[in-house]
């Protein structure tokens, strides 16, 4: 069974055709992507992105985190889905994606950048107030199809080098304040023009490189807060940077983007200890 590697910002995915719908489905596809997403086990990565067909768009996304279970959306997963669709040839360089979270327009920039849209915000929480550690960490929630929540570094007069991302973001994952199946949880900060971010990924339990829609999140939190205008650059952990659009009415947002680099890592075939 051939396999393609995808990495979006840093975010790396294992990506598979599933238009025939041979792949299995349910419970057994969530323990064979557990299997395929371990490191040092498995193929490893972030998540698993299968392609398929559907009637109210070019392709369909269905998107799986390293510990199988199946999440609405993944921002970083569209931009590498879309460049797997186009380099099948499922799809020309402008198509739609149909997620659990909506239809998403999709873009082939160029040979390194993608750009999609992303849902828009069902509701926005601000204020939120985390307490863990002795210190009380500030926060915006977001819905975007996967929750999000934010938090500025700045005012706790913390260094995002200096935090641990693991240990904060796994505890303040499950809190109560929290949106009821949890949230990823993302740190930033403003260094004059320079915006810098991590992100502890629920699903995946662990910091990982990068996270699309957390960096939305993010820059949604710097137009509340900060007055930050459209367009958004933020550098992720990996190094790569995310471009973030918007258009803002009032306290919500409306017609938005996520646009970097979306690359093919390597393609491979599975044996059969890794077989569904």
């Amino acid at each position: 069974m051939e396999f393609w590697k995808f990495s979006g910002a840093g975010n790396d995915f294992v990506t598979f055709d599933n238009r025939v719908g041979a792949l299995p489905g349910g419970p057994a596809r969530e323990a064979w992507i557990r299997r395929l997403c371990a490191r040092g086990e498995g193929v490893g990565a972030d998540g698993a992105l299968i392609l398929e067909s559907t009637g109210d768009a070019d392709v369909r996304m269905r998107y799986h985190n390293a510990d199988g279970g199946e999440a609405g959306m993944c921002g970083n997963g569209l931009r590498c889905l879309a460049r797997f669709a186009h380099l099948i040839g499922a799809a020309g360089p402008a198509m739609t994606v149909r997620t659990m979270a909506g239809r998403h327009r999709a873009e082939i920039v160029d040979d390194t950048k993608v750009r999609v849209s992303i849902t828009d915000p069902g509701s926005i929480r601000r204020g939120l107030a985390l307490d863990h550690g002795g210190r009380t960490y500030y926060a915006t929630a977001f819905d975007l199809g996967v929750p999000q929540v934010v938090i500025d570094l700045e005012p706790l007069c913390l260094e995002l080098d200096a935090i641990d991302v693991g240990t904060i973001g796994r505890a303040l994952r499950h809190h109560p304040e929290v949106l009821p199946a949890g949230a990823n949880i993302n740190f930033f900060r403003c260094d004059g023009e320079s915006v810098r971010m991590r992100t502890y990924e629920r699903g995946v339990e662990a910091e990982t490189l990068a996270c699309g829609t957390g960096a939305t999140a993010t820059a949604l939190t710097m137009a509340l807060d900060r007055g930050q205008g459209s367009p958004v650059e933020i550098t992720t952990r990996s190094g790569h940077s995310l471009t973030i659009g918007f258009r803002r009415e009032g306290d919500t947002f409306r017609d938005l983007t996520l646009e970097g680099p979306a690359t093919l890592t390597f393609r491979g075939t599975l044996a059969s200890a890794l077989l569904p």
